[in-house]
């Protein structure tokens, strides 16, 4: 694989199978894709977790992982320090940046409109992760596999600034009163609802092809779930469930009427804590101002 990362914004691209001597990023950089001579540089980090090792270990003493040291299998060069790496790293270890190739268009990216209010989703850079902002409602497109990259950016947060206050960045969004099976902005096919680690309560939108959609309040649900440490005592590397409705009819309805009864549900505890906060400290309010959750996002992670 051939990885180049933007100068101004470190997003970074594959662009193996492309012959474009430049590419545009969706920064509007405009980025090289000339090789770059590869560095023989002194491994620091294991290549498989990123953790920091010993100058003579053999294997990662966090995650067990052989580390590679012979120069014939580290072919694949690091797009930040030029490191020589193995092709199956994760992390490099030298400078230990993430490898995180995100999707290459080769042109113009294709226009998504958002499954909720039908504005346009607008690509943002987010921690060098690209996602899609609703320009009016605030929903969020996060594509592939790249929400479970958010919510582990968002553990190490926490794990590295310890609990932050997240009720500043509050802003108040409508509960659904009714079950909507949103539309896949990409495919256009209905997407499956799934309980966020089973047990939070925050019912998010999945198609197994291409992301997972976030409603305005749901992200700060999510994120508020994890910041709170309750995601920690499970870790969320496993492989992800599956998330098939049954066919079973009978079982589809106790699905239906679960989720109606967790609706109604949310709703009573939004007017609780309505009650409960009359009064707004004023810096929280100017702190909300502008709320958006690609800047909510940003805030945390960088």
């Amino acid at each position: 694989m051939k990885l180049i990362a933007c100068p101004a914004c470190h997003l970074q691209y594959d662009v193996t199978h492309t012959d474009d001597p430049f590419v545009s990023c969706i920064c509007g950089e405009e980025i090289s894709t000339a090789a770059h001579g590869a560095i023989d540089a002194k491994i620091l980090r294991c290549g498989s977790c990123g953790a920091v090792i010993p100058d003579d270990a053999e294997q990662c003493d966090y995650c067990e992982s052989v580390i590679v040291r012979d120069p014939k299998k580290l072919s694949f060069v690091c797009p930040e320090c030029y490191a020589r790496n193995t092709e199956t790293g994760h992390f490099c270890s030298s400078c230990g940046v993430r490898f995180q190739p995100q999707a290459f268009f080769g042109g113009d990216p294709p226009k998504l409109d958002c499954p909720v209010c039908e504005g346009e989703l607008i690509l943002q850079n987010v921690g060098g992760i690209v996602v899609r902002e609703c320009d009016s409602c605030n929903g969020l497109w996060v594509p592939g596999d790249r929400f479970d990259e958010l919510v582990r950016r968002m553990i190490e947060a926490r794990q590295k600034q310890g609990p932050l206050l997240t009720s500043g960045m509050h802003k108040k969004t409508a509960f659904q009163s009714k079950i909507v099976y949103r539309k896949c902005p990409e495919c256009q096919l209905g997407m499956h609802r799934k309980n966020f680690a089973r047990k939070s309560g925050i019912i998010v939108d999945w198609c197994g092809n291409h992301g997972t959609w976030l409603d305005a309040d749901e992200l700060e649900g999510i994120a508020a779930f994890v910041l709170s440490g309750k995601l920690e005592s499970k870790r969320f590397d496993a492989p992800m469930q599956s998330w098939q409705q049954p066919a079973d009819a009978k079982r589809m309805e106790v699905i239906y009427q679960s989720e109606q009864l967790m609706a109604a549900e949310r709703m009573r505890l939004e007017r609780q804590r309505d009650r409960n906060r009359s009064e707004i400290d004023a810096d929280i309010a100017d702190m909300s101002e502008g709320f958006t959750l690609s800047g909510w996002l940003k805030w945390l992670l960088e």
